[in-house]
């Protein structure tokens, strides 16, 4: 690092930092010094700094535009190289503490010598939509290959961090009575008269400090300065219990009367002063039954040749870094304005002792600023520099060069009505044009929005706070004294001046994107007279700062063009957020597990000690397989509790599966409209398989219900489907059938669940259950008892997804664990086996059983093999549509059974299958697709799979072939067979 550098641009008094406290940062490496209060921005110009970044296309370069969150060019990097790391921040926003590390962006090598500058040179090649036309060239190989590749890598901005967000942030719900967006001097005064009037009002400004212009025009409010009156204000505001929140952006607005706003809590602390875990950032979803807008207005600049060079501003910019910061931005600065504003900002730097020269574009302007030169009909016509201003041509009613070492535009104002556009509660959301102001005003507003300020088209100061008093009296606000207001200047509409005479491609509008005059222009010549395709087209208003500075002049521009009035062309859709807001902000504390946590099973510690390897299954952490001693890898574990299931006794925990208990007198009729079969003649003590369909027709659902009473059921679904189902059931009887008398609720956690499957089950159950007959008498398959253990209700289900005969046992989740441990204990005797999901997985495939990878929402009843589960005597949820003649379409894939023809080749899960080997592998030719891999059965000795294939019954025992696409177009022969490669005839499970 290089030397403190000093701040040859620095008044030595003036401005509302503070002096007395001295602040070191570095831009690039190299370090500055700053005071308390400033901005990146003041400092590095009071610094003498004119380069602060580069543009987006042409990689020119680019300075300060703007003092405020409307900036276009100058954008830097926080942090660089650390999780920490921010890009794409506003140095006009950024706040200046001690150590502040800051970078520029998008460029490659120095920032003063950007290699990629030579796009500036090869700008004629590059106009708006060149893309459209250029990349034609080669066919679509030469695009994947060559085309793509090289813009994906030009594209972009500021480089995001590859690390997760380390920040905390906070989401807070917020209520107010009135709402006042904005802490100029019209919203602290509208929201001071609704404070004494007994309403609960809040105060939101974006600025690190409220008080907006009065803080750097100069005026004085009853004999004091803006910034002692802006104190008073705030301070009274809070004496009426009303809130003030500098540092928070509303940066949408919503239906119902709720705001999203963004409170930056510690970006502009230093680091040693953040106190750890608390919130970078606060997210506020504020609840408000009134609204005052009072955004105030952003300066538009004019389009002339050079206008983007380092040291072009806005008027106001150049005011406020003055005022402000104490920062004159030029020793030989030159105002072009087309407005009576320019004379204040002039005067102001004159005052200072700069050598000032106004031109003004009106020929029939009489005022005067003291020490300024003023050229009347006058406009300036390019701006000369390359890493900084030296010189500017003018013409007109008389033409010539300045030297200059700035040049600040001021074109007029655009009300700050992005906000009033937000909703579609009003007939009309779309700004309307004044001829006479030249520029948007706020839509029509409803009852409860107000609008205060320059925000409404006044002109100075005086009108501002007129406008604040009707905004408060609409809303009942108390009576103030309206304070005597010294105006800095007179102020009238602007001339229509949106680019000079003869501006065209090095004509800026969007200085960040790099539109252009001609860009407009040529967008109008290629057809696209409406603003949205003219947006696109040239990419206006797409950059970070949504054209906030650029867009007016564009519309304005095309209307010309395209021979219509402004009015006719319209705005852009302006939509949230009106300033970027990080996504962890709207995450808050909902990150990670905090967003997404974990569920587990009442047994997961027994599991954890017992060699389980965990899988995340939905939001449930559930074991995959338990390993032992010796075995190899997970296949090994899982073909060993596989085994055992099939030759002893296996045990797993499902007490994962959605669980939903269904009461009253018209339960069996609610489940009798749900599923595709019947229900009504259910007895009580039996379980019944059932299918749900969508309102479309494809298959929703599958799982069991239990009777156990006539007015009580117990559902269970999958366990990724289990809160889907539930909403679906509250959906139909809140909107179908609410005359149904029935009430359920989700019951899955109170409720653990195991299963025993193999030959020695049933002996398993009765040492356990010792009292029951469990016989094949006593409790048949789908068979349902509800009895007691050790005091707690048990219910037993004599149900399989293994293919063996199997029980599940469910009982109260606060003695799940104790009971498991019992089975295990008493199973001992058997070899009891517990196994994971793995295991469960090749059991249940090798019977032919469907889970969600076949149930993926694409598939009918037929398509899996149950269509004969459907009744034809009653109607049910997706009966309609499951009619439909693409249900019975003969090409209709249909699930069948693929076993690995070699024993040591694995079939691909998601490969796509073939009948021939030769190819061509792609859509013309392929017969379906692998739902379900069983990477080795041992029933088969080798790997199997379910698949979907067209006329499957036509390839049974024929040789078919699995292609993976992402596997280097791995071929596996496989052979065809029916999906139920287990006791296809049900004798183990009903024996």
């Amino acid at each position: 690092m290089t030397a403190s550098l000093p701040q040859p641009l620095r008044l030595r008094q003036g401005g509302l930092i503070n002096r007395n406290q001295p602040l070191t940062f570095t831009f690039d490496r190299r370090v500055y010094q700053g005071y308390e209060g400033d901005s990146l921005a003041s400092a590095l110009l009071a610094s003498g700094v004119k380069l602060f970044g580069r543009s987006f296309k042409y990689h020119r370069p680019r300075g300060v535009f703007s003092a405020g969150p409307e900036e276009p060019s100058a954008l830097v990097e926080i942090d660089q190289g650390k999780a920490e790391r921010d890009p794409n921040h506003r140095a006009t926003m950024v706040e200046l503490y001690e150590g502040l590390e800051t970078f520029s962006q998008n460029h490659i090598g120095p920032l003063e010598l950007d290699l990629m500058e030579a796009n500036d040179l090869i700008s004629r090649f590059l106009p708006a939509g060149f893309y459209y036309k250029t990349f034609f060239f080669g066919g679509l190989q030469a695009w994947y290959r060559f085309y793509e590749p090289i813009i994906r890598r030009a594209a972009g901005l500021g480089r995001p961090p590859m690390e997760a967000d380390p920040h905390h942030y906070d989401k807070i719900y917020t209520f107010a009575d009135t709402l006042v967006v904005g802490g100029g001097i019209a919203g602290l005064t509208t929201a001071l008269s609704l404070a004494r009037a007994g309403q609960s009002v809040l105060v939101c400004d974006e600025r690190d400090r409220v008080g907006g212009a009065a803080l750097w025009q100069g005026e004085r409010f009853d004999g004091q300065s803006g910034a002692a009156y802006v104190d008073h204000l705030v301070a009274e505001i809070e004496a009426a219990g009303g809130r003030v929140l500098p540092r928070t952006t509303v940066f949408g607005v919503y239906d119902g009367g709720t705001y999203g706003a963004l409170e930056r809590c510690h970006d502009h602390l230093a680091k040693a002063g953040r106190r750890a875990h608390t919130a970078r950032m606060k997210y506020h979803r504020i609840q408000a039954d009134r609204v005052v807008y009072a955004t105030g207005a952003i300066e538009r600049s004019v389009g002339f040749m050079g206008n983007d060079r380092p040291g072009v501003m806005l008027a106001s910019a150049g005011h406020a870094y003055l005022g402000r910061y104490g920062v004159r931005v030029g020793q030989q600065p030159t105002i072009f304005t087309t407005n009576d504003g320019g004379y204040a900002v002039a005067a102001a730097l004159a005052a200072t002792g700069a050598d000032v020269t106004l031109l003004d574009a009106r020929a029939d302007s009489r005022l005067e600023a003291e020490g300024v030169r003023v050229l009347r009909g006058v406009h300036a016509t390019q701006a000369h520099g390359r890493m900084g201003l030296h010189r500017v041509d003018y013409g007109g009613a008389q033409s010539g060069s300045l030297s200059t070492d700035a040049l600040l535009v001021s074109g007029g104002w655009n009300p700050a009505v992005h906000l009033t556009s937000h909703t579609n509660d009003r007939r009309q959301s779309k700004p309307v044009y004044d001829a006479n102001l030249r520029a948007f005003l706020p839509p029509e507003l409803v009852d409860s929005e107000a609008a205060a300020g320059s925000v409404t088209g006044a002109l100075g100061t005086v009108d501002c706070l007129a406008s604040a008093a009707a905004a408060a009296a609409k809303f009942g606000g108390a009576a103030l004294d309206t304070p005597a207001v010294d105006e800095a200047v007179a102020v009238s509409a602007p001339k229509e001046l949106w680019a000079v005479p003869g501006a065209g491609k090095a004509a800026f509008l969007d200085l960040q994107n790099d539109a252009t005059v001609k860009d407009v222009g040529l967008a109008a010549q290629e057809g696209f007279r409406s603003v949205e395709h003219m947006k696109r087209f040239t990419t206006l208003g797409m950059a970070t700062d949504q054209g906030k500075t650029s867009n007016v002049n564009g519309l304005a521009l095309l209307a010309a063009a395209t021979g219509r009035e402004i009015s006719a062309v319209g705005t852009t859709t302006f939509r949230p957020p009106y300033t970027p807001v990080p996504m962890g902000a709207f995450a808050g504390h909902h990150r990670q597990r905090d967003y997404e946590p974990f569920r587990y099973s009442p047994v997961y510690d027994w599991a954890e000690a017992n060699g389980a390897t965990f899988v995340e299954a939905g939001l449930w952490m559930r074991p995959s397989w338990y390993t032992q001693t010796g075995e190899a890898d997970w296949l090994e574990s899982a073909v060993r509790e596989t085994r055992a299931t099939r030759d002893q006794l296996g045990i797993t925990d499902v007490s994962t599966l959605g669980k939903i208990d269904i009461q009253g007198p018209d339960a069996a009729e609610f489940l009798n409209r749900l599923y595709t079969n019947g229900w009504k003649s259910l007895p009580v003590g039996k379980a019944r398989y059932g299918l749900m369909l969508r309102e479309d027709g494809f298959v929703f659902d599958d799982g069991t219900t239990s009777r156990l009473a006539e007015d009580h059921f117990y559902m269970t679904t999958t366990t990724a489907k289990a809160a889907a189902v539930m909403a679906h059931m509250e959906f139909v009887h809140q909107s179908a059938w609410p005359d149904l008398q029935v009430a359920f609720a989700s019951v899955t956690d109170q409720w653990g669940g195991l299963a025993l499957a193999g030959p020695k089950s049933r002996d398993c159950l009765a040492a356990l259950f010792p009292e029951l007959d469990v016989s094949n008498d006593g409790m048949p398959f789908m068979g349902v008892i509800e009895t007691t253990w050790k005091g707690h209700t048990a219910r037993l289900f004599r149900i399989s997804f293994s293919g063996e005969l199997a029980y599940e046992v469910a009982v109260p989740a606060d003695v799940f664990d104790a009971f498991w441990r019992e089975a295990m204990a008493v199973g001992a005797q058997w070899d009891i086996t517990p196994y994971g999901l793995e295991a469960l997985n090749i059991l249940r495939i090798e019977k032919g059983h469907v889970t969600g990878g076949e149930l993926d929402g694409r598939v009918s009843m037929d398509d899996v093999g149950l269509g004969k589960m459907v009744s034809t005597k009653k109607d049910f949820v997706g009966k309609a549509m499951s009619g439909r003649t693409a249900f019975t379409d003969p090409d209709r894939v249909k699930m069948i059974g693929l076993v690995a023809t070699q024993v040591d080749e694995r079939i691909i899960g998601g490969g796509i299958v073939f009948d021939s080997k030769d190819g061509p592998f792609d859509h013309t030719t392929m017969l379906g697709y692998v739902t379900s891999v069983a990477a080795f059965s041992p029933l088969k000795d080798r790997s199997i799979a379910l698949a979907f294939i067209k006329n499957a019954a036509d390839y049974h025992s024929k040789t078919l072939y699995v292609v993976s696409h992402v596997h280097n177009r791995a071929i596996i022969e496989v052979t065809a067979e029916s999906p139920h490669f287990y006791d296809p005839k049900n004798e183990k499970v009903t024996g």
